[in-house]
């Protein structure tokens, strides 16, 4: 697998908007998080003055470096400004030029004067390997730094970091779950929570883990234990990275960020899984949430922690199984499947002999529901993975041939029949490359089946993630207002020529 992702010739401007899951949430974390970024200025200062490493890139306002320079100088330390760069909020992947006019921060490099000296001089030179060796850097992430953000000229690290991570689960050509140490997880560095001040190479990075808990050690032994406390106890938690089309979300157990990344055609995701959770935290089907009724398992969807399956998911032709169809539990699933099965129920009324299209079907539990629900339903299924399918085909063997591996945009046989019903979960239409792909594969869709119902398994505390937002991104509208239940969420998408709503 290429660990550089499929780029657009594109970009946004940089911008970071939250939402926290809960009032809760905001009240307990908001002020810690503003303690530890706070902190870790502390912290990034005295790494210098206690020999951790020989030089520090700090942050400083003109009308408050003479004051710094002080403090700095009775450390041991010599200062030297580097740059002056324009104020943004909150973490920026490159420094913007000072707009006159306005207040501006200023870079400044501390340490030993021969040091300090030294790194002026690389950071005039752009020699991005000497920089990364002066600020303490392992020398793994210094040249994994200069293949990335230098040669590739990516904004954001985290897809080839996670694919350079050397354990993990693929769930699919575009989705990795990985495992990895604490002070290695720089995904929260937008909200100023990190244990090292640069990009690592991986999320097992030895030399990474040991730097980023010296770094920590440090600062609870220097008056910020609370602080160091907080800053590990969120980096312990399963987060989840995605990026599509410039846009990234960050999603935690108690907050969602939205900021600029690189721009590629298709979604990527990165699963860090985690070995604690908040009390604060959100409960959901879906990762980095809470189950519902579990108060100490974070959702692992589609890799149960208990599965010893190594995905190898590289073209598209084998993945490792999932249990349960992505669900921990078989009850989760029941629960789950329920709603969907009354749906399908109901707007088949009285019909007989009536055929249900399930893209994306896992080893065929949803289709066989429903047809023991209504008896004479036919059943038709499409999965990428050739495990699910050979499982629906063996437990169904009565309709096996109606079961086929397949990708949705690239088996037009399955287009070429009539359907009363076809479900589709409605992250099949956002991992497309393009609208364009949507708009066919809706256009094949309608043109098959009578009705179109589509879903997705959980809820969101933020909104920004309804159901109803989702579809609308994608210009998709529904019949009527959809139907929400803690388990799943689903509407009936609308045909050419009815009525349609919001």
């Amino acid at each position: 697998m290429n660990n550089i992702p499929r780029l657009l010739d594109s970009s946004l401007p940089e911008f970071r908007r939250t939402s926290w899951v809960s009032e809760r949430a905001r009240k307990v974390w908001e002020s810690r998080i503003s303690a530890v970024m706070s902190a870790w200025a502390m912290v990034e200062e005295q790494s210098v003055a206690h020999g951790i490493r020989r030089v520090a890139l700090v942050a400083a306002f003109p009308e408050t470096l003479s004051e710094k320079e002080t403090r700095w100088r009775r450390m041991g330390l010599t200062a030297k400004v580097l740059t002056e760069a324009r104020i943004t909020s909150g973490y920026s992947s490159s420094l913007q030029p000072p707009v006159p006019g306005e207040r501006s921060s200023l870079r400044v490099a501390i340490g030993q004067t021969d040091a300090v000296g030294e790194m002026a001089q690389a950071y005039a030179q752009n020699d991005v390997h000497s920089i990364g060796r002066a600020l303490g850097y392992p020398e793994c992430c210094c040249a994994f730094f200069k293949s990335t953000w230098c040669e590739a000229k990516l904004r954001d690290s985290t897809w080839p970091m996670a694919v350079g991570t050397l354990e993990g689960h693929w769930i699919d050509e575009s989705t990795l779950q990985i495992s990895g140490s604490a002070y290695c997880n720089i995904l929260w560095r937008w909200m100023g929570v990190r244990a090292v001040p640069h990009l690592p190479c991986s999320f097992r990075c030895a030399a990474t883990s040991a730097y980023g808990k010296s770094l920590v050690e440090l600062g609870a032994a220097t008056g910020y234990k609370e602080e160091m406390a907080s800053l590990k106890e969120m980096l312990s938690w399963p987060i989840e990275w995605s990026a599509l089309h410039g846009i990234a979300e960050i999603k935690t157990p108690i907050l969602k960020l939205m900021t600029s990344t690189d721009a590629t055609p298709v979604r990527y995701r990165v699963r860090l899984s985690g070995t604690g959770f908040p009390a604060e935290g959100a409960t959901g089907l879906n990762f980095p949430f809470l189950e519902p009724g579990n108060s100490k398992r974070p959702l692992h969807n589609n890799v149960p922690p208990e599965s010893d399956q190594q995905g190898t998911f590289f073209n598209g032709d084998s993945r490792a199984p999932a249990r349960f169809n992505g669900f921990r539990t078989r009850e989760l699933m029941d629960r789950a499947h329920a709603p969907l099965v009354r749906a399908v129920t109901d707007a088949l009324g009285d019909v007989t002999g009536g055929r249900v299209l399930d893209l994306g079907c896992g080893d065929g539990t949803l289709l066989r529901k429903i047809v023991a629900k209504l008896g004479t339903i036919i059943p038709f299924g499409i999965d990428i993975r050739n495990s699910e399918i050979a499982q629906a085909q063996t437990l169904t063997p009565n309709h096996e041939k109606n079961f086929v591996v397949g990708n949705l945009k690239r088996t037009p046989e399955l287009w070429a029949r009539r359907y009363d019903i076809a479900l589709l979960a409605i992250q099949r239409l956002e991992e497309l490359s393009s609208h364009s792909d949507v708009t066919d594969l809706l256009s094949k869709m309608r043109a098959s089946a009578q009705k179109l119902l589509l879903y997705q398994y959980g809820h969101s505390s933020a909104p920004e993630e309804s159901f109803v937002l989702r579809a609308a991104r994608l210009s998709l509208r529904f019949v009527q207002p959809p139907v929400e239940t803690h388990m799943v969420t689903y509407g009936f998408l609308g045909k050419p020529g009815r009525t349609e709503i919001d």
